[in-house]
């Protein structure tokens, strides 16, 4: 698996800010576009064996990390203590929580809930008999995270004690053998295999999504926890959801993208890799890999790439495509000259895209094979393939 040197993470709900955190340190930037220049805010040191990071999207805190570290334990700390507490030029570590772990291994993976950030999801390397994916609730832990106000009157300032807006709903059950363990710990899956990416589907409180053993695209249904998990084969090293579309998402291993619906796993959508950008200057380097993936939070079907050790981010124009010609030429409803034009626009999505992939329905109930023609060209049309529009990249950094 691709562990970079550093990761970049953008603020869950602000766009004016990012961390950059690696090896033992995590820094705080403020991008102010009305300059335009990025100043740095704060940093915090001494972040000793940290091996992956996760920033939390609840509004309730503007700076709550949680911290991997490669002996298994999650650490969850606030980046801006001095700031929150109001003391001004002061650096402050402010509190700490530690959620333990029973096995000593590394910890590869952190996602929290966006539908509700008080669930995290910690993946873990594999030890024997235990599980490698643990989910936490952290709301106990939310009066440990206060930190104390230099000047308590001052009400400019919200503690984070005001009343909290009501826990969404559907909650994700405890598991009753977790009460022994920490009332905080929820459920454990994946036992003996390595989890080596998380991530929430953004609209949702229960469903999951992990790597496992480098190998298998999987995804939980914490509802359910009894219910055997969907499982795709993949080459899974990082999982990216799509803001603007709450069942894509994208993971990428052995140099291949791979864009699913996470409603059907029986087949990705689209395939792709470096290949694919030949015409705009790609150069395949032999051995390279992909380092991260993201979708754009601004632009629908934008998703950008990083290779290890290069120099510039790609981004890749991800469409919706419908045949719309075979529906026309099924159906017989629409001229000729309708059918060759949708049959010629049909054509040129084809020639535009470069690794789309087709899902074509199949019906198991019995009719005529008119009807088996109609109902299969309107499951197609509902269902729409994707291709690549386009491909460009960055300057080099």
């Amino acid at each position: 698996m691709v562990q970079p040197d550093k990761r970049l993470l953008w603020h869950p709900r602000h766009d004016n800010k990012f961390v950059v955190g690696g090896n033992s340190q995590i820094t705080l930037y403020e991008w102010a576009a009305e300059y335009p220049e990025i100043r740095h805010v704060t940093s915090q040191h001494d972040l000793h064996f940290m091996k992956c990071l996760a920033w939390s999207p609840d509004p309730a805190f503007e700076d709550l990390m949680a911290v991997g570290l490669s002996t298994g334990k999650v650490d969850l700390i606030r980046l801006e203590a001095g700031k929150q507490a109001q003391k001004n030029n002061v650096l402050s570590n402010g509190p700490t929580v530690t959620l333990p772990v029973r096995n000593t291994r590394s910890c590869n993976a952190l996602a929290f809930n966006n539908a509700d950030p008080n669930y995290l999801a910690v993946g873990l390397d594999k030890v024997r008999g235990d599980s490698s994916l643990v989910i936490w609730d952290i709301s106990p832990s939310v009066p440990s995270l206060t930190i104390p106000l230099a000047n308590p009157g001052d009400s400019s300032v919200l503690n984070i004690l005001s009343p909290r807006q009501p826990r969404p709903e559907p909650r994700i059950p405890r598991l009753e053998t977790q009460a022994r363990i920490d009332p905080r710990v929820l459920q454990h899956h994946a036992p003996t295999e390595v989890v080596s990416s998380l991530a929430f589907l953004p609209s949702s409180t229960h469903l999951l999504l992990a790597g496992i053993s480098h190998r298998w695209l999987r995804l939980f249904d914490l509802r359910a926890p009894n219910i055997a998990a969907a499982n795709a084969a993949s080459k899974v090293h990082g999982i990216a959801t799509d803001p603007f579309d709450d069942h894509r998402v994208a993971c990428f291993g052995d140099g291949v993208i791979t864009v699913w619906d996470s409603r059907k796993l029986t087949q990705p959508l689209l395939t792709f890799s470096e290949r694919d950008a030949l015409a705009d200057g790609a150069k395949i380097r032999p051995g390279s890999i992909y380092a991260n993936i993201e979708f754009s939070s601004t632009r629908r079907g934008c998703l950008a790439t990083l290779e290890k050790d290069a120099a510039y981010v790609r981004f890749w124009d991800i469409l919706e495509s419908r045949i719309q010609a075979i529906e026309g030429s099924v159906t017989g409803g629409g001229s000729s000259d309708g059918e060759a034009k949708s049959s010629r626009e049909s054509s040129r999505a084809t020639r535009r895209s470069w690794a789309p992939t087709l899902p074509w329905p199949s019906s198991q109930t019995q009719h005529s094979p008119k009807e088996r023609d109609l109902t299969s060209s309107v499951e197609l049309s509902n269902q729409p393939s994707l291709v690549l529009a386009d491909t460009r990249r960055s300057e080099c950094l």
